[in-house]
């Protein structure tokens, strides 16, 4: 906190205009008159308790909301900046709605798709993420059930290594045709002409 900055106290507070029974309200200059059952009052004191309110620094708005008014203090709150001379330590109270985060991390209640569009916004990507927190042992459920039960699973180092090459099939195919005789061949085909006519007869 900058020490050379004077410190302002922010006062916030509200009217129910139909508990006080009124429909103007009016502090110094700024006058509000109009139907609206709240008006919202936000202004700076001096820190040094020396000067009281700082001039210029009231806001009084009609609430437009019928949920928490809170909220349009904020979107008000850069007017009040405005009437600020100089740059100063503006002391608030920890209410919730002075205390919303800018692009919050999401937590465990927030949905997937709420998750996944603030890790996009902030340049993470979800795979990238993965790389950097998964195990660097890799686990397999197979040998997991083996240690369930005292015995250790391990894997046997697969040959991945063709025995032989395209070219040395293709020699040894060469070499087993040409190793059949005719008397081979006329045995297939007796063979077969036997099977055939044994079909036939059965199908017809």
């Amino acid at each position: 906190m900058d020490k050379n900055k004077p410190c302002r106290y922010a006062v916030e507070s509200y009217l129910l205009c139909d508990v006080v029974g009124v429909d103007s309200i009016s502090f110094d200059d700024v006058m509000w008159e109009g139907e609206d059952d709240v008006i919202i009052l936000f202004n700076l004191g001096d820190g040094s308790a020396s000067q009281g309110f700082i001039p210029d620094c009231l806001l009084a708005f009609a609430s437009k909301t019928t949920s928490d008014y809170h909220e349009e203090m904020n979107s008000e709150f850069e007017k009040l900046l405005v009437s600020l001379e100089n740059p100063s330590k503006i002391i608030m109270d920890n209410a919730p709605y002075h205390s919303v985060q800018v692009d919050k991390p999401p937590t465990q209640p927030n949905k997937k798709q709420e998750i996944d569009s603030w890790l996009l916004r902030n340049g993470i990507e979800l795979l990238n993420l993965v790389k950097a927190t998964k195990p660097s042992k890799i686990r397999y459920v197979i040998y997991d059930l083996a240690l369930e039960h005292g015995h250790e699973g391990h894997a046997a180092r697969n040959n991945t290594e063709t025995p032989f090459s395209t070219a040395k099939m293709m020699t040894l195919l060469q070499t087993a045709c040409a190793e059949v005789t005719t008397e081979d061949w006329r045995k297939v085909v007796e063979k077969t002409k036997k099977i055939i006519l044994q079909d036939f007869e059965r199908d017809f």
